[in-house]
């Protein structure tokens, strides 16, 4: 009980910790607003809430996938707020 509490633990910490920095870096480096910024991640943090309530639901024999998968579509939605950012803003490579 108490390894896996701890992984809960560094799961949520790392993940409050990445939000926190796209949010600067959005906000600083990129120029946004801090309301653009908090939009472009509201997404992220709805997944991350939904997931939980819907782990909460599934059969025993399918929680065991559930970790994995939402770590994949975690991934999947930070590549998606990257690609986002390299499209909308002009960071291609045909700007160098």
């Amino acid at each position: 009980m108490f390894w896996g509490l701890l992984s809960q633990l560094l799961i949520a910490s790392t993940y409050f910790a990445v939000l926190f920095v796209m949010s600067l870096h959005l906000q600083r480096q990129l120029r946004w607003t801090p309301t653009a910024a908090s939009f472009e991640l509201l997404p992220s943090v709805a997944a991350f809430g939904v997931g939980g309530w819907v782990m909460a639901r599934l059969p025993e024999r399918a929680r065991r996938f559930g970790a994995p998968f939402s770590a994949a579509l975690y991934g999947l939605s930070l590549l998606l707020v990257a690609a986002h950012g390299f499209v909308s803003h002009g960071l291609s490579s045909r700007q160098s």
